[in-house]
């Protein structure tokens, strides 16, 4: 028995030191704060989801998911799947020397500096902590472009607040590339 369980002990410890936190199949989450990491390469790993020109705020807003939360196109495929990351990019727009905001060859604003990452990840159990502003099983934080935090784990709760109002069956996501089935 003894021999058995160190033998256990040792798998569980090499699996540790081989595997990144929270890269086994079946490892927990890991603690709050860091349960969403930085989405290092996001505009290289995920798909644009959405392009949004804010003419107000001479912003971009740019939303990228990974493969998960990519795979879900309608709202007929709700909800997203676990392991799904939603990353929001909002940029300021470039301008020329008069301050007019200059546009892609698509009639997009071109992107000048990133702002502010909003990230959402879906997983089992996530949102526990929220209470009554619980947003399904999705954890939110968000970050500055030097990877600090514009708003840390320990008060998302205002993020949850927000996308509650997305509401239930929209999975609390507002819109990444969803499309009614109507055609909307």
């Amino acid at each position: 028995m003894i021999r058995r369980l160190c033998a256990v002990c040792w798998i569980a410890s090499f699996l540790a030191v081989l595997l990144p936190a929270g890269q086994s199949q079946n490892a927990p989450a890991p603690p709050t704060g860091e349960r969403i990491a930085f989405p290092e390469g996001y505009p290289e790993k995920y798909q644009v989801l959405r392009l949004v020109d804010k003419a107000d705020k001479k912003q971009v807003v740019t939303v990228y998911g990974n493969d998960a939360a990519a795979s879900i196109k309608s709202t007929s495929q709700l909800p997203y799947p676990y392991s799904s990351i939603i990353v929001m990019e909002t940029s300021s727009a470039l301008t020329d020397s008069q301050g007019k905001v200059m546009l892609d060859d698509k009639g997009h604003y071109r992107k000048d500096k990133v702002l502010g990452l909003h990230v959402m990840r879906k997983e089992r159990g996530f949102g526990q902590v929220y209470g009554q502003n619980r947003t399904g099983e999705w954890e939110y934080v968000e970050f500055r472009p030097d990877r600090g935090y514009l708003t840390p784990p320990e008060k998302s709760s205002v993020c949850a607040e927000c996308h509650l109002k997305a509401g239930r069956q929209r999975d609390f996501v507002y819109r990444g590339r969803l499309h009614s089935d109507g055609g909307n």
